[in-house]
C-alpha cells in the first residue's frame, strides 16, 4: 500500500430546513429544526493512486 499523506474527517448535523424565515423590523431571523441525524465524511490522501476504484469510493452505508 502507498504511504499515507493525510486523512481528515468531518460531520455536519441535519435539519428539517427553514421553518420560518423573515425580518422583524430591520433584523433578519431564521428558525430551523435540528434533527438527530448527521452526515459524515472521511478523506484519505495517498500518493500516485492510479486505479479508478481506489480514487473514488461510494457510500458504504446509509
Amino acid at each position: 500500500m502507498s504511504e499515507l499523506i493525510g486523512t481528515a474527517s468531518a460531520s455536519a448535523p441535519g435539519t428539517c430546513g427553514e421553518l420560518v424565515q423573515g425580518m422583524i423590523g430591520d433584523v433578519d431571523f431564521l428558525v430551523t429544526c435540528p434533527i438527530n441525524q448527521f452526515s459524515h465524511v472521511t478523506v484519505t490522501l495517498l500518493p500516485q493512486v492510479t486505479a479508478l476504484e481506489n480514487r473514488i469510493r461510494g457510500v458504504d452505508h446509509l
